[in-house]
This record gives C-alpha cells, sequence and structure tokens, in this order.
C-alpha cells in the first residue's frame, strides 16, 4: 500500500494527517513507522459511527451512481471517472466558497465551460513592457 502512495506524495507533498477507520491497512505496524517517519498524523474514526464518514459516504454515492450510468450507456468507467473528478475539482464547496483546485493549487483549473475573467491588459502590459526593456537593454550591452 504504501508504494501506492508513493506517487501521490511525490507530486502533492506529505499531508499533515490521514483520517481513517480501523481498517487493517490503516493499523498496520508498516504503516504507521511510514507515518512517524514522515511526520504524518493518523486520525482514527470509529468505522461503525457514519456520521463521521458521512461526507466521504455521500460522495462515494454519487461516484457509484455516475460509474453505472457510464456502465448503462456503454461509456468506459475511467473516462467517465475522470470526467466526474474534473467536474468535483472544479465546483465550489459549499462550505468553503472555493473549488478544491484552487485550495490545492491556488489557481483555478481550466475546463470547456466559458469562464469570465477579470481585465488583466494592465498587468499584462506592463510585464510585456518590463520583458521589452530587459531585451532591448541586454541587446544593447551585446552590441558595445
Amino acid at each position: 500500500m504504501i508504494e501506492a502512495l508513493t506517487p501521490i506524495f511525490v507530486c502533492y507533498g506529505y499531508p499533515f494527517s490521514l483520517k481513517s477507520d480501523n481498517a487493517s491497512q490503516f493499523v498496520s505496524e508498516e504503516f504507521k513507522e511510514f507515518l512517524s517517519k514522515n511526520g504524518i498524523e493518523l486520525r482514527k474514526s470509529s468505522p461503525l459511527w457514519l456520521q463521521a464518514n458521512g461526507e466521504v459516504e455521500q460522495q462515494n454515492r454519487t461516484l457509484l451512481k455516475a460509474l453505472k450510468i457510464a456502465q448503462v450507456e456503454g461509456k468506459g468507467w475511467k473516462d467517465e471517472l475522470n470526467k466526474f473528478l474534473l467536474a468535483y475539482r472544479t465546483t465550489p464547496h459549499s462550505t468553503t466558497g472555493m473549488t478544491p483546485a484552487s485550495l490545492m493549487f491556488g489557481r483555478e483549473l481550466k475546463t470547456k465551460l466559458p469562464e469570465l475573467r477579470p481585465n488583466k491588459s494592465v498587468l499584462d502590459e506592463s510585464i510585456r513592457d518590463r520583458d521589452w526593456n530587459q531585451k532591448l537593454s541586454s541587446k544593447l550591452y551585446a552590441v558595445r
């Protein structure tokens, strides 16, 4: 299991904590040692206390429904899973008012939906001017 987590941690860094139930893969000595070595706190919830996992359970229900619809329509489940994840990551959450992508990466992900962007032309012009001036001064220095 730890080998499966390594690519995720390489891309996104180590979390401060992981929340899980008391499933066997989360209470093994190997996993506890891995968490300890990487400074990750393990937070456990009761497996029979559904309120602790309610948000995850609702998310799983929605995901399973999307996958069942894909199966009925004869679509590939991997493609539909990716579409579902993109929609999830680009939809603002009611609790934070922000998308998971903006919270994770500090920017919004581009989607096929049209978007309204603030006018950044003033900022873009100043950046272009600075770039042009730097290139001109480098060119003048090289000619000397």
